[in-house]
């Protein structure tokens, strides 16, 4: 089994994997070297985690895939367990109930739902694969997402449930689903958002970062600060950066939460437009990896469940560049492997290490154990 690991793994996928954590530890080392705010500087927590992670990476590639699926239901209903744990025993931090606290550390049950929530609907999807993808199979899909979106919004976190959407969609084009299903559900799912927006469902903050968005010159000193400040940070870049530990917006602490959410600005304040162009290359390239082994998967529930995975990689992706450019509204949403964060980066790790699981299993004499 182990000859087998090192042999037939997907190199490609985790050696680039493994250069984007690297990188994302030297920018959080950047972003917070200089604050003594925290007893132990982010970056070695961050190491924490990663050895974590990279334990859980090789399990999950040397667990058969297939095993998740009758395991669905169980797993994602401890994960809702976990999410409503958060709203009743977790303190308030920034006006939101996201973290258990864990000692030092803080775990984000959001972030194991969305693979526990993949799996479930890559389970069901697949049990369907003889049937046609019609609408009322495509609705349904989608309820199945709905307690999860649900207890995210409490929280309040509006970047799980586009994280969700964002994985269903994947999911269901693979699955087969006319594309005229999806737009009706989305249209459908737009008009939902506007009624939530009108019955202030939608807590302030986020309207807020929603508003700013639109407009960060309404309130440059609030809620528009983080985007016009990223905007500088970019912009100061130019080509090939101001130079490691040399960014002003970066050493300074312009932008709040850095190394989180915003981590993409310290990239291209200090790399540049090369060095960003470089991250973003890539990430497309863990993607594609993502979806060549759904292509290759050997049964439907594996194609599923890479598709899934490949979808929630995605929407953080472009959501967490997109809010960095200002072309999209700010919230909470990590880059995947690059970002500060235990929870994240578990959840990427865990995320990977199936995909290699599904990439050993492609052919069963391949990997037979």
């Amino acid at each position: 089994m182990i000859r087998s690991l090192v042999l037939k793994s997907d190199w490609v996928l985790l050696g680039i994997v493994f250069v984007l954590i690297a990188l994302g530890v030297a920018m959080i080392y950047s972003c917070t070297h200089l604050d003594t705010r925290h007893g132990v500087q982010r970056w070695a927590l961050q190491l924490i985690w990663i050895a974590f992670g990279l334990v859980l990476l090789i399990l999950m590639g040397a667990f058969d895939y297939v095993r998740l699926q009758p395991l669905a239901p169980a797993l994602y209903g401890f994960c809702l367990a976990l999410m409503c744990v958060v709203l009743v025993f977790s303190r308030h931090v920034r006006g939101a109930q996201r973290w258990i606290p864990l000692g030092p550390f803080h775990l984000q049950p959001t972030e194991i739902a969305k693979i526990a929530a993949v799996i479930t609907l890559a389970s069901y999807l697949a049990n369907r694969e003889d049937k046609p993808l019609d609408i009322k199979t495509a609705a349904i899909s989608l309820a199945i997402l709905f307690p999860a979106m649900a207890l995210a919004l409490l929280q309040p976190d509006m970047g799980t449930p586009v994280v969700l959407f964002g994985a269903w969609l994947c999911m269901l084009f693979v699955a087969g689903a006319q594309p005229v299903h999806l737009v009706g559900i989305t249209a459908t799912l737009v008009w939902t958002f506007a009624a939530a927006w009108m019955t202030h469902l939608i807590k302030p903050h986020q309207k807020g970062r929603l508003l700013a968005f639109l407009n960060p010159n309404a309130d440059p000193q609030g809620a528009g600060w983080q985007v016009k400040q990223a905007l500088v940070a970019v912009g100061s870049g130019r080509f090939f950066g101001q130079g490691y530990l040399r960014g002003t917006q970066t050493q300074l602490n312009f932008i709040p939460d850095q190394e989180a959410d915003f981590i993409f600005t310290a990239i291209a304040e200090e790399l540049g437009f090369f060095g960003s162009l470089v991250v973003l290359s890539l990430l497309a390239v863990v993607l594609y990896r993502a979806l060549s082994i759904a292509n290759a998967a050997r049964d439907a529930f594996g194609r599923l469940l890479a598709a899934g995975f490949a979808g929630v990689l995605m929407t953080h992706i472009v959501v967490n560049v997109g809010m960095t450019l200002g072309l999209a509204p700010v919230k909470g949403m990590p880059l995947p492997f690059l970002s500060y964060g235990g929870s994240n980066m578990i959840a990427c790790m865990i995320i990977v290490g199936l995909l290699n699981s599904i990439h050993l299993r492609r052919r069963r004499i391949d990997f037979d154990f």
